[in-house]
């Protein structure tokens, strides 16, 4: 099958709103492989915007998951590192059909044939003009949570990598992105998916994602929604990786899905809805907006610095 027919369309949107619990939900479908965790395309999209033909950040970036194979949920097969060799008059599509080719995660016992590659990566989203220079045809799923259940998703799980867990600084990441995505959104193939309405109907909300798609696949949306064996022997050396992917490997359900509510503070909740109100509306979620006039304007000027802040996370992560 030529690249022409393979299709690879792109997860992204706002981090921990489900973007990985969709990902593993899609590796189900029958030819299709779902690439989850990994940043592959993005350091192949940076030698080709850096014009580096010779892919010296994703060769290093292939070398650390070679050698580091027991902390990353998926299975690499060495012949990864043939393909930047051959890779001259290769497209970037093309290429990055190849490295994804050569991955598999460790509960499918024989490789099957792929025809249809998604990628989940959160990072992209503030990517997205330049992913479609190079994968003009993509479609694209945009993720998205109410920005109070994500400061405190993003509070509860520390990360290391994430240097910056301060909540201001959050609530106004999560502006950030939204407003990219309303720049962009009438240029590029997307369908916007709330985790709310995906944890609580899960089945209609895989079908219209899968409708989205349009890949002509056979699949019943009920198994994709059953609890799968992926992740039982599953050990990686990070064990909250280990443990992320075990919790979302269950049963789809929506037990903690308002679990913000109890865990943030009434002042903070309502600091973050007045900070997000005007963004969170333009996406369809309708905040209240209760604090009085001196609140606001004391809360805008002592969160000035993580206004600033979260703008210029945005400007270094496009130019990385």
């Amino acid at each position: 099958m030529s690249d022409q027919e393979l299709s690879y369309d792109f997860i992204i949107g706002i981090p921990r709103s489900g973007t990985t619990l969709l990902g593993l939900r899609l590796n189900r479908v029958p030819g299709v492989f779902s690439a989850i965790e990994n940043r592959l395309i993005v350091n192949l999209l940076k030698d080709f915007e850096k014009g580096r033909r010779a892919f010296d950040k994703t060769a290093a970036y292939v070398n650390k998951i070679m050698s580091e194979q027991n902390n990353f949920p998926f299975t690499i097969d060495p012949k990864i590192r043939n393909v930047l060799k051959d890779s001259t008059n290769k497209s970037l599509k093309e290429l990055a059909i190849d490295l994804m080719s050569c991955i598999e995660f460790d509960h499918r016992e024989n490789k099957p044939s792929y025809r249809h590659f998604i990628e989940k990566n959160p990072g992209y989203s503030l990517l997205w003009a330049k992913l479609v220079k190079y994968f003009p045809e993509a479609k694209f799923i945009w993720m998205t949570r109410d920005p109070r259940a994500f400061v405190n998703s993003r509070l509860e799980k520390v990360n290391p990598k994430n240097r910056v867990n301060n909540p201001y600084f959050l609530a106004y990441l999560w502006n950030e992105y939204h407003q990219e995505f309303n720049r962009l959104k009438k240029e590029h193939q997307h369908i916007f998916v709330n985790y709310e309405k995906l944890v609580t109907n899960p089945e209609d909300e895989l079908m219209r994602i899968l409708t989205f798609l349009n890949w002509n696949v056979s699949y019943d949306v009920k198994q994709l929604l059953e609890k799968d064996n992926y992740s039982d022997n599953l050990d990686l050396v990070d064990q909250r990786k280990t443990i992320k992917f075990r919790d979302l490997d269950q049963q789809i359900n929506a037990s903690r899905l308002n679990s913000w509510k109890e865990s943030l503070p009434d002042s903070l909740s309502a600091d973050i809805a007045y900070l997000c109100v005007k963004t969170a509306s333009s996406v369809g979620y309708h905040l209240p907006n209760k604090l009085s006039l001196s609140r606001k304007i004391w809360l805008r000027l002592i969160t000035l610095h993580w206004y600033i802040g979260a703008k210029l996370f945005v400007l270094i992560s496009k130019e990385r």
